[in-house]
């Protein structure tokens, strides 16, 4: 019991620390982060299934059974939010955009916890070649259902933009004015911004998203408020005071991969 809890804790920890190496394309390690860019550098991994969500739908079940078999921490992952999502989608049924099914609520609840961290490490390289996606990749499942959810869900730019916060542990400086970024990952930001800056106050970053999905209900931990904006959309920067930036929604999004796992390289 004592163990389990202790590792509990340790889960939370992980999910909820701002982990900035992972943060921004490209990949930066702390050490180097106040002289690297931030810029469109394509490790990641973000196939947005434009053309293909069906197609790859009819797949995925059967890809996300494997990697459970063989993936301890994905399968205890994704059964641990199986459960917490069969209660919560009775509350908020009504809500949920057509086409909305139970494994893109699972993958969003499975997303908050501790999976997370090993995700996002995961994401940042699968990116590197279409191989090292289908070889080495073990996450293919989350990706597909936690990407379609954020879609359904997001409306994209014929919304208002989300204003959200995100601080970091690590500095960070542009090269070039009004730069276009992106994310290496999915990331979690917050809508109020004394709640970003408890997470780390380095570099502070004041986010307009248009792809933005507000993901509260979703959540294991809905107290947050969070906001998860995907490493697809592109943003332009805006230097603000010391050590803050403004990340603009260009209403644009990137992506090296397209229905990778069916169309190849």
């Amino acid at each position: 019991i004592v163990a389990n809890a202790l590792l509990s804790q340790m889960d939370h920890l992980m999910r909820i620390w701002p982990i900035v190496w992972l943060l921004l394309q490209p990949i930066i390690t702390q050490e180097t982060l106040s002289e690297a860019p931030m810029d469109l550098e394509e490790d990641t991994f973000d196939d947005q299934y434009i053309g293909c969500r069906d197609q790859v739908d009819l797949l995925m079940d059967e890809i996300l059974k494997t990697e459970k078999s063989k993936n301890r921490l994905l399968r205890r992952a994704w059964t641990e939010a199986e459960n917490i999502w069969n209660i919560r989608r009775h509350e908020i049924q009504s809500e949920l955009p057509v086409g909305f099914r139970d494994s893109h609520g699972v993958a969003l609840v499975a997303y908050s916890g501790f999976i997370r961290t090993y995700f996002d490490e995961a994401v940042v390289s699968a990116g590197k070649s279409y191989n090292d996606y289908i070889q080495r990749f073990q996450y293919k499942g989350l990706h597909f259902y936690l990407t379609v959810a954020v879609q359904l869900l997001s409306g994209g730019c014929q919304k208002r933009p989300k204003l959200v916060y995100l601080g970091t542990n690590g500095f960070w400086y542009p090269t070039n004015s009004l730069e276009e970024v992106k994310f290496g990952h999915f990331v979690s930001t917050y809508s109020e911004k004394e709640q970003a800056v408890a997470f780390g106050n380095d570099t502070v970053f004041t986010i307009s998203s248009c792809y933005g999905v507000q993901v509260e209900k979703f959540s294991q931990f809905p107290q947050e408020k969070a906001v998860l904006v995907p490493n697809y959309e592109i943003f332009s920067v805006h230097e603000g005071e010391v050590n803050e930036f403004a990340l603009i929604s260009t209403k644009r999004t990137c992506s090296k991969f397209n229905c990778a796992l069916i169309r190849g390289e």
